[in-house]
C-alpha cells in the first residue's frame, strides 16, 4: 500500500504572528517537530510551503530524508484548499491514499500514526480519522477513488467538506493522544503567550 502524507506549512499564521511554524519546541522548529513524527513509516511526505517560504524551507534543511518533498502553492493567500489543490496536482496518481495534516501540529504521536496505518492496511476505509474524546483529529486519510473531490474544494477549508459529504463512511479510530486534536494555536493560548 502507497500513502502520501501532506502536510500543510503554506499558511500566514495571522492568529499567533510571526510564524508559529518557525518557534521552537523540543529545540528545533515546530514544522521539523510535526514531519518527524512522519519519518520511518513507510510514507511518502510531501510539504506544501508558500508564507514565508525560504524560512520554512531553510528549517526543513535540517531533515534529510528521501520521505520528504517540498512543494510550493503561490496561490497560498487564497486559503487551506489551495494548499490541498496543489499537492494533488503536483504529486500524481500513485498513491492508494492521501493523509492530510496541518505542520502545527507537533503533538501528534508516531505510535497513533503507526496505528491508523495498520488500520488502513487491514480495513482500507474510504476515510480514517483518530478521535481524542469524541473529537475528530488529525491525519486524516481518504482514499485514492476521492482524489476528484479533494480537487474541487475551495475557500479557506481543508477536506472537511469531502468528509461531511461521506460521513457515513468516516472510520475513526480512538486514541489516547491529545496530539491529534491541538494544535499551536491551542497550545500557545493555553501556555499565555
Amino acid at each position: 500500500m502507497k500513502v502520501a502524507i501532506i502536510i500543510s506549512a503554506a499558511g500566514m499564521s495571522t492568529r499567533h504572528p510571526p510564524n508559529k511554524l518557525l518557534l521552537t519546541l523540543n529545540d528545533r522548529p515546530v514544522i521539523v517537530e510535526t514531519i518527524s513524527t512522519f519519518i520511518g513509516l513507510g510514507i511518502e511526505i510531501f510539504v506544501i510551503v508558500g508564507y514565508q517560504k525560504s524560512l520554512i524551507e531553510r528549517a526543513l534543511s535540517s531533515i534529510y530524508s528521501d520521505e520528504l518533498r517540498i512543494l510550493s502553492n503561490p496561490d497560498y493567500k487564497s486559503g487551506m484548499s489551495t494548499s490541498i489543490k496543489a499537492a494533488m496536482q503536483k504529486i500524481g496518481n500513485n498513491y492508494d491514499y492521501f493523509g492530510f495534516s496541518n505542520g502545527d501540529m507537533p503533538f501528534i504521536l508516531t505510535e497513533t500514526v503507526s496505528t491508523l496505518m495498520e488500520e488502513l492496511q487491514i480495513n482500507q476505509p474510504l476515510i480514517l480519522a483518530p478521535s481524542y474524546r469524541n473529537r475528530t483529529g488529525h491525519p486524516v486519510f481518504f482514499r485514492s477513488d476521492l482524489k476528484d473531490e479533494l480537487n474541487a474544494i475551495s475557500g479557506d477549508v481543508g477536506g472537511r467538506e469531502v468528509i461531511k459529504n461521506h460521513q457515513s463512511e468516516l472510520r475513526t479510530v480512538p486514541v489516547a493522544d491529545e496530539g491529534v486534536v491541538t494544535d499551536m494555536d491551542y497550545y500557545l493560548e493555553k501556555i499565555d503567550v
